[in-house]
């Protein structure tokens, strides 16, 4: 239960914040997951600014929630996920490469696709539940349909680092 409340948390605080598809519409209707009945209208939610997220420190924790076996934890971690990678090109790289590890300069030197978390979106695709495999294939198209013209300046960035 309290996994559950957890992942739904984070769902909740990265949901919107990114968001491409929608961003100029004020229509209330269309959010992925239930609304979250605060009385108003979820583009009158206020959020801190998108850099406040630092996703190198969330990973660990996605990464656990996502080897869990309840489907509503991963259904929310998923949506996480895909939330995060609807936004700026880092996220998407450190969800494709990190290891999960909190320490940047460790975390450089095991960054590979196969330590990353599409591995286990991809196992999840084929989850018996579709409440989960949907965010599963929404997170790894978020990825592949990703704008990368901007990704070599953080990668350079963290190279020059």
């Amino acid at each position: 239960p309290l996994h559950r409340v957890g992942a739904w948390c984070l769902s909740s605080l990265v949901e919107g914040r990114y968001s491409t598809s929608t961003s100029s519409s004020n229509d209330s209707g269309g959010g992925s997951s239930g609304s979250s009945g605060g009385g108003g209208t979820s583009s009158t939610r206020k959020h801190p600014p998108p850099e406040e997220i630092d996703v190198l420190k969330l990973l660990p924790t996605l990464r656990r929630l996502l080897h869990m076996e309840d489907a509503e934890v991963l259904t929310f971690t998923c949506w996480t996920l895909s939330h995060l990678c609807d936004g700026p090109s880092y996220h998407i790289a450190a969800v494709i490469y990190s290891d999960g590890t909190p320490n940047q300069s460790q975390s450089r030197r095991k960054m590979s696709p196969a330590n990353g978390l599409v591995p286990r979106l991809v196992e999840l695709l084929l989850h018996p539940s579709p409440k989960v495999a949907k965010p599963a294939l929404r997170t790894i198209g978020n990825i592949v349909c990703a704008d990368c013209t901007d990704q070599q300046q953080p990668q350079d960035a963290n190279g020059n680092a």
